[in-house]
């Protein structure tokens, strides 16, 4: 997988301010219809996984821990992100392998 080009797009994402970082952001922003790609750490809780693995009409995928997610997006850990930009997600969805997506896509 090619894990630096998905980093990187994640990096781009948050300087433009295309991500939604944590639990209530996520929330907000699906309620609002703006996420297209769910990011949901590989060790998160299970409430997290169930909460967000099988939301309706939006990809979720498992990459990287809560720490490496929240490294990137500039906190200490991070258990969910959402990509609130069509093409940063499209690019992100082309680079993860299918198995790292959950059942709903």
């Amino acid at each position: 997988m090619p894990e630096n080009k998905i980093r990187t797009l994640i990096g781009f994402a948050t300087r433009a301010g295309k991500i939604a970082v944590g639990r209530s952001a996520v929330t907000k922003a699906l309620i609002k219809n703006k996420v297209h790609l769910l990011m949901i750490a590989e060790d998160a809780s299970p409430k997290i996984i169930k909460e967000y693995g099988k939301v309706p009409n939006v990809k979720a995928c498992y990459f990287l821990s809560r720490t490496e997610l929240g490294e990137l997006t500039g906190r200490d850990e991070t258990a969910v992100l959402g990509i609130c930009d069509a093409n940063f997600a499209n690019s992100i969805k082309k680079l993860i392998p299918p198995e790292s997506f959950s059942i709903n896509c």
